[in-house]
């Protein structure tokens, strides 16, 4: 059994497109999660879908403590765009993960 907020996580992130994503900012929330204390990442991205025009998108993703050289201005990274709100932004990359309930946690943030 599994709650049905993370079965409809489960089932967007499925059915989310490809696409690539120039990070144009990225700020520490001070929140960490875990032992390994990985930081809550807020990233200002240039998203660029395979079909359509590019745009701008904010997110926000836990990154490995170890990965965070990895999501700095000027970087791009593989991303899925989801395919009900172009806005929201996930990682395809393991040492990243989207998490829907902290992403408004990553308002008004300091620079990593």
């Amino acid at each position: 059994w599994q709650p049905r907020w993370l079965l409809t996580d489960q089932f967007r992130l499925a059915a989310a497109r490809p696409g690539r994503a120039r990070i144009v900012n990225a700020e520490s929330s001070g929140v960490v999660q875990g032992v390994s204390r990985n930081p809550l990442v807020r990233l200002d991205l240039e998203v660029h879908p395979e079909v359509g025009a590019p745009y701008a998108a904010s997110t926000a993703w836990f990154v490995d403590i170890v990965a965070v050289p990895r999501v700095q201005p000027g970087l791009e990274l593989a991303v899925k765009i989801d395919a009900e709100d172009p806005g929201i932004v996930y990682p395809v990359d393991t040492w990243a993960k989207y998490d829907a309930a902290l992403v408004k946690v990553a308002l008004g943030l300091k620079r990593i």
